[in-house]
């Protein structure tokens, strides 16, 4: 089904690219230029680049199970408001990249791939899925997150924080591992790492903000050797940061 009427687009079950075209005809409208809402009920999969480069405000999302094609909203500029009512949501490669007036998203539903939301340069806040989380490669890669709970990441790929501007601080809780060049040239300033944080060696290169790390290890462990294992960029920490063991 789709319907569309006021710049408003309404579509239901299974509509692939072509459909959408062949109506936008008959009806005389430009996807890209004239709809400024989307809402797509007992959605399957939004195919890839479907409303690129579009004029789209606001997006709305129900169904299922959901995929979300590689750059199907990517450089959607005026794009504010993005909700996933789905029982689980699948963010392709780049879906939603340089949709620079994104501020905040709900992805507590959602498994997102590389570059899901790279270049939302406005994008300060959002909630991540309780566990099990994969910050895939370049998934936020500067943006402007403030803040972000990372008490159920499971990884961090390379690039995941690359070049953020407003991200100050963040702790890891557990089994993490932090892969190299993660944050990047972002403007971090404290690092807070568990025992069981696993911390590839460049992991924060080119923070050149990056002044405290925390670093929780059991008294007698690894006292001795922080110090070595510093210098020897064991725990990814540029030369500078200063290294405070918690017990």
């Amino acid at each position: 089904m789709i319907s569309f009427r006021k710049g408003i687009l309404k579509l239901q079950g299974d509509v692939s690219a072509l459909n959408l075209q062949e109506y936008a005809r008959e009806h005389d409208f430009a996807i890209r230029e004239d709809i400024q809402e989307l809402y797509w009920k007992d959605v399957e999969f939004v195919p890839d680049r479907m409303f690129a480069r579009s004029k789209l405000q606001k997006v709305e999302l129900t169904g299922n199970f959901v995929e979300i094609g590689t750059k199907s909203f990517a450089d959607c500029e005026d794009l504010v408001c993005v909700d996933f009512y789905a029982t689980r949501t699948e963010i392709g490669d780049y879906a939603f990249t340089r949709c620079i007036s994104l501020k905040e998203v709900d992805l507590s539903k959602c498994l997102m791939h590389n570059g899901a939301f790279c270049g939302c340069s406005k994008l300060r806040k959002v909630k991540l899925p309780e566990r099990h989380v994969l910050l895939m490669r370049s998934v936020f890669a500067m943006t402007d997150i403030e803040e972000i709970n990372t008490e159920g990441v499971d990884y961090v790929f390379p690039h995941a924080f690359a070049a953020t501007g407003r991200l100050k601080s963040i702790r890891f809780y557990g089994h993490t591992v932090i892969e190299d060049l993660a944050f990047m040239s972002s403007e971090i300033q404290e690092v807070y790492l568990s025992r069981d944080t696993m911390v590839s060696s460049d992991a924060f290169a080119y923070c050149c903000n990056l002044e405290k790390g925390f670093v929780a290890y059991e008294h007698g462990w690894m006292g001795d050797y922080l110090e070595d294992l510093m210098i020897d960029g064991m725990l990814g920490f540029p030369p500078k940061t200063d290294i405070i063991e918690l017990f």
